[in-house]
């Protein structure tokens, strides 16, 4: 029983399957990948590890049916309404870039009525709902993290600026020296 509740080989799988998962539902895979690494998971788990705990956990459902139904409407209310705050913070990130790549002159524009048809991204929206744990479990650690890090680079921007200014300047420097040379 390597996988046995418990062990650091449990404890090492549940870790792989979440990151996996969290990928899976975060990337252009979508709900694909996150079921299969959630059967996989269960399948090493039954057939590697403990077989007491799939019991309890089915002895539990038909024990408590309305109890089990109820937490499955709860889970699928949330599913939905989660997937309603993911929806709208996707566009609005996409929206955005957009309004940035506009205002730099680039034409390229990320947002169209096309590209955010909710009929296309059916799918990601489907596995936002199924897998909302892990969406909102990574939301409330990747965002903090990002927003510190979007908050230091702009506090040290100039200095980058000034890096790169100073090289462009030299190599021009450089190019008009060799002209005046040349000409010379």
């Amino acid at each position: 029983m390597i996988f046995a509740f418990g062990t650091l080989y449990f404890w090492l799988l549940l870790l792989a399957a979440i990151a996996f998962i969290i990928y899976s539902i975060e990337s252009e895979w979508g709900g694909t990948g996150a079921t299969v690494t959630m059967v996989v998971t269960f399948c090493l788990l039954y057939f590697l590890g403990e077989k007491d705990h799939v019991g309890t956990v089915f002895s539990f459902i038909l024990d408590h049916p309305g109890m089990t139904l109820a937490m499955m409407f709860g889970y699928l209310v949330f599913g939905v309404l989660w997937s309603v705050r993911k929806w709208y913070l996707y566009v609005k990130r996409k929206k955005d870039r957009s309004l940035k790549r506009i205002k730099q002159g680039d034409a390229y524009d990320l947002v169209s009525k096309s590209s955010l048809d909710v009929a296309y991204h059916r799918g990601r929206i489907i596995s936002w709902m199924c897998y909302w744990p892990f969406s909102l479990t990574w939301m409330l650690i990747n965002d903090p993290i990002r927003e510190v890090y979007k908050f230091a680079f702009e506090k040290v921007r100039r200095i980058y600026e000034g890096i790169a200014e100073r090289a462009v300047r030299d190599v021009e420097e450089a190019k008009a020296t060799k002209e005046n040379k040349k000409s010379s």
